[in-house]
């Protein structure tokens, strides 16, 4: 299964949308005044945020971020918005989605490896593939439902809500069959769906920032902040592999200048 797969549902996914622009609701969970929280619970937390950032430098989820292209995730933040969720929860549902993604083929393709014969291999993915494309906007919603309930219960994406996203995007699901993909996308991730997104580091650093130099406001900085990581989510595949290039460049003209620098010494 490719990214063109995952792409076709995205026409689909969009329609939820009510403008097709990011979701604007940025309200920050930090104090405006920063005369609530203790410099020692703020050095606290940044050091674990570190801590837990250098964790992921050492080890990296090699199959991270392969599966949810940038329309994908713009479909999620326009699906998020639709449904009125806090800014944090889109970012949660596009982690949730993409490593669900991966484990959800996974799975399915060693099932049909082991259950099939080689002659029938073939067949039986296009059939389960076209099963995954169909099932794609009930699976984005269910990590919407995750995510808002793991922001606020009372607030979350319930069955009827879900049921009436998905109207709305031509889908046409019942409430059984929706708790049933919200259990399958939890049992998929081991229920292991808590799971820490690049918003809650944006949120500490600029409240630290803002506490360390009270002159800054808040607001603007934090708003400006998450539209600029928002059209990284957007724009990953592109950074990187632009990162990639100029980081393979840089090896190769560091080798090129040892290589000079020997031949000049000998």
């Amino acid at each position: 299964m490719n990214k063109n797969c995952i792409q076709s549902q995205t026409k689909d996914i969009m329609a939820c949308g009510t403008t097709g622009n990011i979701s604007e609701l940025m309200e920050p969970a930090f104090s405006s005044e920063f005369g609530t929280v203790s410099v020692d619970l703020l050095e606290d937390w940044l050091f674990l945020i570190a801590l837990k950032n250098s964790e992921n430098v050492v080890d990296p989820v090699k199959s991270k971020c392969n599966w949810t292209s940038g329309k994908v995730v713009e479909s999620i933040f326009n699906v998020c918005e639709w449904s009125q969720e806090p800014i944090e929860v889109s970012f949660t549902a596009v982690e949730l989605f993409d490593q669900f993604l991966i484990h959800h083929v996974q799975d399915l393709y060693l099932h049909v490896e082991k259950s099939k014969k080689s002659t029938r291999k073939r067949i039986v993915w296009q059939i389960v593939e076209e099963r995954i494309q169909k099932q794609m906007m009930l699976r984005v919603v269910s990590c919407v439902q995750l995510a808002s309930k793991q922001h606020s219960h009372c607030r979350a994406v319930n069955l009827k809500k879900a049921r009436s996203l998905l109207c709305q995007a031509g889908h046409s699901y019942g409430l059984d069959s929706i708790l049933n993909s919200e259990l399958r996308v939890l049992k998929t991730l081991n229920y292991k769906v808590n799971v820490c997104t690049p918003f809650y580091y944006l949120e500490t650093l600029v409240e630290v920032l803002c506490y360390n130099n009270p002159s800054i406001s808040a607001r603007p900085l934090f708003t400006i902040s998450v539209k600029l990581l928002q059209f990284t989510y957007i724009n990953r595949e592109k950074i990187y592999q632009h990162l990639s290039h100029n980081l393979a460049m840089r090896k190769q003209i560091m080798l090129q200048q040892n290589k000079l620098l020997n031949n000049f010494m000998r």
